[in-house]
Formats: C-alpha cells, sequence, structure tokens
C-alpha cells in the first residue's frame, strides 16, 4: 500500500517546499540525556534564515508545567504499584492476569512519555527552533489545505505576495517513517543514536 506525498506551494511563484500540513515519511525525535524519547511537537513555520517553509517545535503552548508531571508520575507509580501486587493472585484467573499486564504496560508507557517531558521542561534553557537550520527566526504561518480553501487567514509568502497551500504531489511511496533525532534544546544529533531497530532508520 502506497502513500501520497504533499508539498507548501505558492499561489504566484513556482516555488515549492518539502514541509506540508500532511507528511507520513517524517518524524522527529527528542533524546534526553537519561535516555528517554519524545516526539517532537511541531508546526510549520516560515524559517527567515532558510528562507523557506520549514517545520519548527511547537511546545510552548502545549506543556504542562514542572509541578503537574511529577504529581501524574507519582500517581502512575503508585497504580503500577497496586496492579503488580494483583499480579501475584491464583493461577485460576490467569484470564485477569492478562489483562493486568496488559494494563501495567499501558502505565509504563503512559510514565516514560511523563518522564520526558518532565525531563525536558528541567533542562530546555532556549527557544523554539526551525528543525531544518536549528535558528529561532522563525515565524508561524498559516496554509490553506487546498488551492481552493484558500482565504483571508491564509498567510502570504514573504518577498513575493502570494499565498501558500497544500498541493499532493504525483509521487507516492510505501515505507516506513524516517526519524530525525534532537537533543532537548533542538539541535540535530547523531541519528545513529536514534531508537532504530539495528542501524536501520526507517520504522514502520
Amino acid at each position: 500500500m502506497s502513500l501520497p506525498t504533499y508539498q507548501t506551494c505558492c499561489t504566484i511563484c513556482d516555488k515549492s517546499w518539502g514541509a506540508s500540513l500532511i507528511d507520513f515519511f517524517q518524524g522527529f525525535l527528542y533524546r534526553s540525556p537519561e535516555g528517554y524519547t519524545g516526539r517532537v511537537k511541531r508546526h510549520l513555520c516560515w524559517c527567515i534564515d532558510c528562507k523557506s517553509v520549514c517545520y519548527a517545535e511547537n511546545f510552548r503552548d502545549t506543556l504542562k508545567n514542572w509541578n503537574w508531571y511529577n504529581r501524574n508520575i507519582q500517581r502512575y507509580i503508585k497504580l503500577r504499584y497496586g496492579l503488580s501486587a494483583e499480579i501475584l493472585m491464583h493461577p485460576f484467573l490467569r484470564v485477569r492476569k492478562r489483562k493486568l499486564r496488559w494494563a501495567i504496560e499501558r502505565i509504563n508507557i503512559k510514565l516514560e512519555d511523563l518522564q520526558f517531558w518532565q525531563s525536558f521542561i528541567t533542562h530546555r534553557k532556549t527557544p523554539e527552533k526551525c528543525l531544518t537550520c536549528g535558528g529561532s527566526n522563525i515565524n508561524t504561518i498559516h496554509i490553506s489545505e487546498t488551492k481552493d480553501s484558500i482565504s483571508e487567514m491564509t498567510d502570504i509568502h514573504p518577498g513575493c505576495g502570494g499565498k501558500f497551500y497544500q498541493q499532493e504531489n504525483d509521487i507516492r511511496f510505501s515505507m516506513g517513517v524516517f526519524f530525525t533525532l534532537y537533543n532537548l534544546e533542538g539541535y540535530k544529533i547523531d541519528s545513529e543514536q536514534a531508537p532504530w531497530r539495528g542501524k536501520s532508520k526507517f520504522l514502520s
């Protein structure tokens, strides 16, 4: 099964950019000093340094404060402890034991996510960055989903005057997602350190 690729276009000039509202094949991950990984919260921007439509970090409006993460981490740890104690039940109740193991696995996933974002808040010192060049000279832009849906809310291409819209490419791919790895300050780090299986950089 293949999936479409999309690009951002301008209504006046013939320029196009690979960053778009929909992207099935490109992912971005943070890695904390403790070894936790978390998906980069991102949005589309106009990068003044790249002179291009790019993906940029978008965490200021979505993250909670440190105490919120700490409270929830402690709550999930207590919940996991309680469920773990129930695992030691009578063998005749093995169906419930399977459900408990599944519930504990889900709690562990949630805990890792909370611990990652707590670490992110603790270590992050710099503003949001362009995920291409690492610069902070970025402006959030609104792009229309199609050329026909362009409105007053659609942003203008700097230096051109045209408006941004998304367009499907003729090219379709059937592959996994290519992940780029970043440290907690939003700078790219060696991709060989990313959590792929073996050295494959594609996760399906």
